[in-house]
């Protein structure tokens, strides 16, 4: 059985945000913890850009602030390059992965990967196993910064139409609009630099770490190769898995189990899309059903975002898996100080690894 406490000592026990320190430390530590099982963990170095975020958040009030100015001068063609301008920026960051503002400040920074060959080689086919080990403080959590999410779009259209044909009264909403747009993105995305109790990242994401560590300790299968993948990045826009992802040698057949939000409680559940700004993607339907084959899972009606998404994206067969809360609750309080050991159940823990074992062994008799 696995010490579920001694594992969350390192991966519930305080933060490990990108570009710091406590990120290399449990880097570090979660590579020594594998080599205590008797494997070869390699440390893959990449360079992320720990600023991104929090630099769009401020370029969007910035931008809010200038599209103000522009219109109440009347000045109409600058307003709408600047209405234009903002969102584009944030899109090439968020959707399309393109550092553009984060490259203002980059740092060295590790995935722990290893790999377990089958026991009958050569593999068949390969099943990985993912999880982040990166933390992030947001000023509002998930449900709190979904209606400022909502109304991005919306209020984006409404800047560029005002600009163009300029009305009194329509310019009046406009410029309301724009700051609401503008300190909205600010408060989301920037807001968490200001808060001095920071997450630590029980649910989100320690204890599916914890998981894959007893997954990569305790699995053998006879005819699949395993590799059991430690992300950091994942909390400033998928960096760190869209770098790795795009090495990841798919000649042999892959598939993709991540784990994000597990820990809340035994009942397994699943997003309806991972999503984004401009493209969402389903979860692959095969892997979903052979998990329903061992433990039924709830169907969110909302979708999320996560690592997973750096697969699907690639054409690489994914599903993410997360806890589903007493009466389908939605999460909260993520991202914060909440976020600690107190709210992992430990046969949830226990739970989710028999799953997966009884999910990968039927995976490993399958044709690829």
């Amino acid at each position: 059985m696995a010490d579920w406490n001694a594992l969350l000592d390192h991966l519930g026990n305080g933060p490990r945000e990108n570009g710091t320190r406590e990120l290399d430390a449990a880097a570090q530590w979660l590579a020594s913890e594998l080599g205590s099982y008797g494997l070869e963990p390699e440390l893959w170095a990449y360079t992320a850009h720990p600023w991104r975020l929090r630099i769009a958040g401020a370029v969007a009030l910035t931008g809010a602030v200038l599209y103000v100015l522009a219109m109440l001068r009347k000045k109409h063609a600058a307003a709408f390059g600047v209405a234009l301008a903002a969102p584009l920026l944030i899109v090439a960051e968020l959707e399309l992965g393109i550092p553009l503002l984060g490259a203002l400040h980059s740092a060295p920074q590790h995935h722990v990967v290893v790999t377990l060959p089958p026991q009958q080689p050569p593999a068949k086919q390969r099943l990985v196993f993912s999880a982040h080990y990166d933390t992030k403080t947001d000023l509002l959590d998930h449900v709190e910064r979904a209606p400022l999410q909502a109304l991005g779009l919306p209020l984006t259209l409404l800047m560029l139409f005002a600009a163009a044909r300029p009305r009194p009264r329509l310019t009046k909403v406009a410029v309301a609009g724009a700051g609401l747009n503008g300190l909205g993105l600010f408060l989301s995305l920037t807001g968490g630099a200001f808060v001095s109790a920071r997450s630590h990242g029980a649910i989100d994401d320690g204890a599916g770490c914890a998981v894959v560590l007893e997954l990569a300790r305790t699995l053998k299968l006879e005819h699949t190769e395993v590799k059991a993948v430690f992300f950091s990045a994942e909390e400033i826009g998928l960096e760190g898995s869209r770098a790795w992802v795009k090495t990841l040698d798919t000649s042999l057949p892959t598939r993709v189990i991540n784990l994000d939000g597990v820990g809340f409680s035994k009942e397994l559940s699943l997003f309806k899309a991972e999503g984004g700004t401009l493209k969402s993607y389903a979860p692959d339907e095969q892997l979903v059903a052979a998990i329903d084959a061992v433990a039924p899972l709830y169907r969110a009606w909302y979708p999320g975002t996560t690592d997973a998404r750096s697969f699907l994206a690639a054409g690489i067969p994914a599903v993410n898996l997360g806890s589903e809360l007493p009466g389908h609750a939605l999460p909260r309080n993520l991202h914060s100080s909440a976020d600690n050991r107190s709210l992992v159940d430990l046969a949830a823990l226990d739970e989710t690894v028999r799953v997966l074992t009884e999910v990968a062994r039927r995976l490993d008799t399958a044709p690829p």
